[in-house]
């Protein structure tokens, strides 16, 4: 606040602290000693800093006293800002939303699950939604921060379960956010380190919810971004399980939704179109795990796209690879991991094609050489993205798994295993090789 006004003299007899006669153009003093006169006559005031102790107290008049306790439970003290206003589901959508604002690479799932963000804007509208939401925020938390996960995110998972049981139950209109719902917790649960088994019943839950869709067309890009997700989730289920089984309505599901001239698969139109993980093409790979002999005639034809399309990814991965520098944004990292994992899901459905088709044509020695070629580009693949573990580098595990499976020599074979042991330092409870074993047994039955 400004005090009292202070001298008008000018800085030079100021500083020395001599009277000032003001005079124009320059002073006495100054005039005298032969000196700048600078400030003469200038109006000046001294300003001091004032705060509630320093203001002096006084005795309150009766009616002051009055009007004091009236109005003391609205005033605010100095130096303490109030709180915007929250509520639960505040500050569990701004929770939701700080776990996807995370830029490190290693760390981020925005890049491999794209309707995340979509989330936060339809919270408060389905208490199931807002629990599943809460639990994948502070589980995902706990992943970021290297942190054990709590009994209190046990907790939230068991409680969301019980929350979206009810929903099923109650037979609510709410099947998007039910679905979105079921996704979340297949994550949470990965992270929560459940039994791997476990997962039969939430497929089940989706294979519900989806047969009470199949005749909706839904237009909505979240909508269709959630359904393409869990349509992939079980399709890739069910290659390993044959108890799922997928409706007839979903081989048309391209067709029925969206027409003939949009690809529909995870490549999500961002530019790494491939034919091979389209909802189209991956309705089959079940039938050529399971029966084969079946379908031998689609199965090679499939086989020749998926290695060509590998090719050309790969390739493409590599030259992303060289540009990616230190100094690059977030965007470009996101992109990078992004098209990384759909290269090695993309191989990994070659690979296990080309070792179902070696099965029929042992004597087939283009086929082992192509078999090669894409088991050394999974442990490139591989070795690339371990500096993006673990969330940057989630789908590397089973494509590993994928390639111990298909090796046919002990070299590769070490060489895989040595990798695997390397991510599963990130999960430690995870047990990829038990999967790359089931799978090499299944070749060895299907033989």
């Amino acid at each position: 606040m400004a005090g009292t006004p202070s001298s008008r003299g000018c800085d030079a007899c100021r500083k020395q602290k001599k009277m000032c006669d003001s005079l124009k153009p320059a002073c006495s003093r100054c005039t005298r000693l032969q000196i700048p006169c600078i400030g003469a006559s200038q109006c000046r005031f001294m300003f001091k800093v004032q705060t509630t102790a320093n203001i002096p107290k006084r005795a309150l008049k009766g009616s002051e006293k009055h009007d004091q306790e009236e109005d003391s439970s609205s005033v605010i003290p100095v130096g303490h800002p109030s709180s915007p206003p929250s509520n639960a589901i505040t500050l569990a959508t701004g929770a939701f939303f700080s776990v996807l604002k995370v830029d490190d690479p290693r760390y981020d799932v925005t890049g491999w699950t794209v309707f995340l963000k979509e989330i936060p804007k339809r919270m408060g509208t389905s208490d199931v939604l807002d629990a599943s939401a809460k639990t994948f925020a502070n589980t995902l938390s706990a992943v970021q921060s290297k942190q054990p996960q709590s009994v209190e995110n046990l907790s939230q998972f068991g409680n969301a379960l019980h929350i979206l049981r009810g929903s099923l139950m109650g037979h609510k209109d709410q099947i998007v956010d039910s679905l979105c719902v079921i996704y979340l917790l297949l994550l949470c649960q990965g992270w929560l380190s459940e039994l791997p088994g476990q997962n039969v019943n939430h497929i089940n839950g989706i294979m519900h919810l989806l047969n009470k869709v199949s005749d909706k067309d839904w237009q909505g890009e979240f909508e269709s971004q959630i359904l393409v997700t869990v349509c992939m989730v079980v399709i890739f289920e069910s290659i390993a399980n044959p108890s799922i089984k997928l409706s007839p309505w979903l081989v048309n599901l391209k067709k029925t939704y969206y027409g003939p001239e949009k690809p529909w698969g995870v490549d999500d139109h961002r530019g790494i179109g491939t034919q091979t993980i389209t909802v189209e093409h991956m309705v089959r790979m079940p039938g050529y795990f399971q029966e084969p002999e079946l379908h031998l005639h689609d199965l090679r034809s499939s086989y020749q796209v998926a290695f060509s399309e590998s090719k050309s990814l790969c390739a493409y991965v590599i030259a992303m690879a060289e540009s990616i520098t230190p100094e690059a944004n977030a965007s470009s990292f996101r992109a990078y991991v992004r098209t990384q994992s759909v290269a090695s899901i993309l191989v990994s459905i070659g690979l296990l094609l080309g070792t179902i088709l070696r099965i029929f044509e042992p004597s087939n020695e283009i086929l082992k050489t192509e078999t090669a070629f894409l088991i050394s580009e999974i442990a490139k693949i591989a070795v690339r993205a371990s500096s993006y573990r673990p969330l940057g580098a989630m789908h590397i595990p089973l494509s590993l798994c994928m390639a111990w499976a298909a090796a046919d020599n002990a070299e590769s074979e070490v060489e895989i295993e040595r990798i695997v042991r390397e991510y599963e330092a990130d999960f430690p409870n995870a047990n990829w090789l038990d999967i790359a074993i089931w799978l090499r047994a299944k070749f060895e039955g299907l033989k």
